[in-house]
């Protein structure tokens, strides 16, 4: 496809399989799903939405776990700095008055 973005995901096209009513020569009054067809393809897009977003929600709740996490990180390692620091400090004034 020209201008399409390339990505590491295969196209869902070339790695489907169609169903055999995709592909077998019907009449014309057969082309129309049966009640009880239609009723199995909702289902199973169904089934496959609630996945999607039940992935979006566990992406969202590790992000937000990896967020905290940072966020804590980052606070210990600027109160280790602060304590480094004013130890430095602590250090330098005990030498100054030795002189």
């Amino acid at each position: 496809m020209a201008g399409a973005a390339e990505t590491a995901v295969p196209d869902a096209r070339d790695t489907s399989t169609a169903e055999p009513t995709e592909t077998a020569d019907l009449a014309e009054g057969d082309r129309v799903l049966t009640a009880e067809q239609t009723a199995a393809a909702v289902h199973r897009a169904q089934i496959a939405l609630a996945e999607i977003t039940a992935r979006h929600h566990a992406d969202s709740a590790r992000e937000a776990a990896d967020e905290q996490r940072r966020a804590e990180l980052a606070d210990w390692a600027a109160r280790d700095r602060e304590a480094a620091e004013d130890a430095a400090r602590a250090r330098d004034d005990e030498l100054a008055s030795q002189r």
